[in-house]
């Protein structure tokens, strides 16, 4: 039952990451009269909140249970990055929120959302490299005691 819990977590914050960039996007291009770079910012905020709070309730126990952590891990990283990925190419076909300010040079529309994903699936990369590695210190620590 708490593996259904911590998977309901990760699939709630996955859905919590693209939401809030969704709507800062908007606030950016339709409520603020010019660029102000919200969703830019959020690029980097966002995904380190999500990991920092992974990070935390991982090390919250003395000896989290590493099934709970995979059980968050994976159905954010599935939810984010494949939902990601179809958000990234409505964005760039302008199918999702729309460029409202002129073109300087290029249009840039969508950018964000794509940094967000590369951003977020290294920071999924990470924390799979850091449960990796409790696991196997974990399991290290059980040999000597053994």
């Amino acid at each position: 039952m708490k593996k259904v819990l911590f998977g309901a977590f990760g699939v709630a914050s996955a859905f919590i990451l693209w939401g809030v960039m969704t709507a800062l996007d908007y606030i950016d291009e339709y409520k603020l009269d010019k660029e102000t770079f919200l969703g830019t910012l959020f690029v980097v905020i966002g995904p380190l909140v999500i990991m920092a709070c992974y990070f935390l309730v991982s090390r919250r126990d003395v000896r989290p249970k590493m099934s709970n952590m995979i059980a968050w891990l994976v159905p954010f990283s599935v939810v984010a990055l494949a939902g990601g990925a179809l958000i990234c190419k409505l964005a760039l076909d302008d199918k999702y929120i729309g460029y409202c300010h002129e073109h300087i040079l290029m249009c840039t529309n969508g950018f964000e959302y794509v940094n967000l994903w590369v951003t977020t699936a290294g920071l999924c990369v990470i924390a799979y490299v850091y449960s990796l590695i409790i696991w196997l210190v974990r399991r290290k620590k059980l040999e000597k005691t053994k």
